[in-house]
């Protein structure tokens, strides 16, 4: 015989009347469950002052609609008169998928959206019969009046001329963002330059983008690869045309050198960017990188001596780095930033070329950052310490207005304090700037073992007359400015790899903060520096 279970509605008390209220704990813990449903949230937010204050934390400015239900519910909360300031906080919208797409183009009010700044399509198909792009959808695209960056993440289309109309339906767009675009259909190289020409022409203006970033599939192992089937590779020379002729007036580029085929083929696309002043180049390369008497950027580029704003070399392996920057500083370009990511420890020959570059730009460079993934490093483990070196070559001397110092490195085996002191010493007695403002440095320690042997007392006493040399002016300038934090950063952190138990942890950022107190005392005492341990605590002015 089965159990009865006498069941009842929830009864609440009414108070003179009045509608019964829920507790506000129950309200939040409510919100907490609806954190992944915006949509659902916003409607919270508009029931009364509790609910607002429970529901607004986990609304967000981005919105996504991976199907039609959810862009059917996206458009209805846009349309409500009574969610007008919520379309006024709306920045980012993601469409995903083709049957979100289908009520896209007929649904969302693209001119209502005064506050979005950019616009993200991901993994349509545009080559289905039923999705082909139709006048409609480049008219209803025109009405996004306000996006500035278009994102294209693992998307098909029929043929590159399709690409192009995308994004010149958008009158106001700054910025484009590509990744993994395919198309089914090749065009004759000559044609298509033909049929862009005359397509631009018959526009009321072309496409002003200044910022171009794409990527391929190869770079992002974290999407299936059905986006990067068919006919065309990741990135079609058809796709590289499309966005050479949107792009005549770009001034920033990110790119991967693994969507182009050659050191040519890259050649060839920067020479179609005259404007342009920022470059980033990712990833090893999959060709061979030509000698340093290649050039790599376009001679007739406003002559020789130009300056450029950012020069940036990531994920890369010494060697190629090293190349790319002979090639670069041979046409005695000059640079404000320079950032460099290694998946390797930077060689002699990269240091002779980063000093070069560095020299050669004098007084206009204004950052420098190096990374160095130490846990990329085949081997790094068994590498001695005598096969090292230092990983920052003495290249500031030159560079008389520096702000900005940000490195990275791995501390090489046998770990020991003595190589962070060398390292640190090498490095701030080559920095002659006064007008320094920010110093970010991060030691990875590839194990937990790490030899915490202080220097002799002579060698505190020369390190402590370096650091009140003319590196101190300003930052203490700096100091008197801002109040929040230090404005050098000095960090201690175990590498992916290491592991570490609490009470090692404890032990060993003890030990460091006994002799980092010692070395930097005139630092400290000031206000200029502040550490991070191992264990995740801090050490600053407060705590002298």
């Amino acid at each position: 015989m089965g159990t009865e279970i006498d069941c009842r509605h929830p009864t609440y008390s009414s108070l003179n009347g009045t509608l019964p209220r829920l507790s506000q704990e129950l309200i939040e813990y409510i919100a907490d469950y609806l954190w992944d449903e915006p949509v659902q949230l916003t409607r919270c937010s508009l029931v009364c002052t509790s609910w607002y204050h429970a529901a607004r934390r986990h609304i967000s400015s981005y919105m996504t609609a991976d199907s039609s239900l959810a862009m059917k519910s996206l458009v209805q909360i846009l349309m409500s008169s009574r969610n007008r300031k919520y379309r006024l906080a709306l920045k980012h919208v993601r469409v995903g998928g083709e049957r979100s797409l289908r009520a896209f183009h007929l649904r969302l009010p693209g001119e209502a959206l005064v506050a979005m700044e950019s616009l993200e399509f991901c993994e349509i198909d545009w080559t289905p019969t039923k999705l082909r792009l139709q006048p409609v959808f480049y008219r209803h695209l025109s009405y996004f009046t306000f996006v500035k960056t278009l994102y294209l993440k693992y998307c098909r289309f029929i043929c590159a001329e399709d690409l192009a109309k995308v994004i010149c339906a958008l009158p106001n767009l700054d910025a484009l963002n590509v990744d993994s675009i395919t198309v089914e259909r090749a065009t004759h190289h000559c044609n298509l330059r033909e049929k862009m020409a005359n397509y631009f022409y018959h526009r009321d203006k072309s496409p002003r983008l200044t910022e171009l970033c794409f990527w391929g599939q190869s770079d992002d192992s974290a999407y299936p690869a059905e986006a990067s089937t068919g006919v065309a590779q990741a990135l079609h020379q058809d796709v590289l045309d499309v966005l050479s002729s949107c792009s005549t007036s770009i001034v920033g580029l990110r790119v991967s050198t693994t969507q182009f085929v050659s050191f040519k083929q890259l050649q060839q696309f920067l020479d179609e960017l005259p404007q342009l002043r920022t470059l980033a180049l990712e990833r090893e390369p999959q060709w061979k990188v030509p000698p340093c008497g290649t050039r790599l950027l376009a001679a007739e580029t406003k002559g020789g001596n130009q300056l450029w704003e950012e020069f940036q070399l990531l994920e890369m392996r010494s060697a190629s780095a090293q190349q790319f920057i002979d090639m670069f500083a041979s046409r005695r370009h000059r640079v404000r930033t320079l950032e460099i990511e290694l998946i390797e420890w930077p060689s002699p020959a990269l240091h002779r070329a980063v000093a070069r570059l560095t020299e050669m730009s004098g007084r206009m460079l204004d950052a420098f950052k190096l990374e160095i993934q130490g846990d990329r490093i085949a081997g790094f483990s068994e590498i001695l310490d005598s096969q090292v070196g230092y990983p920052i070559p003495s290249l500031f001397t030159a560079n008389t207005r520096l702000r900005e110092l940000q490195i990275r490195m791995p501390i090489p085996p046998p770990p020991s304090m003595l190589w962070v002191f060398d390292t640190l010493l090498w490095l701030f007695s080559h920095i002659v700037s006064r007008h320094m403002q920010e110093v970010h440095l991060i030691f990875e320690l590839p194990t937990t073992s790490f030899e915490t042997v202080a220097p002799p007392a002579p060698s505190i006493a020369a390190f402590h007359g370096v650091l009140r040399r003319g590196i101190v002016t300003g930052l203490k300038a700096q100091v008197a400015q801002e109040d929040e934090e230090a404005p050098v950063q000095v960090a201690f952190r175990y590498g992916a790899k290491a592991v570490a138990f609490p009470d090692e942890q404890m032990r060993l950022s003890e030990a460091i903060r006994s002799t980092v107190t010692i070395l930097f005392h005139p630092w400290l005492s000031a206000g200029i520096v502040q550490f991070e341990f191992p264990d995740g605590s801090y050490l600053d002015y407060d705590d002298l």
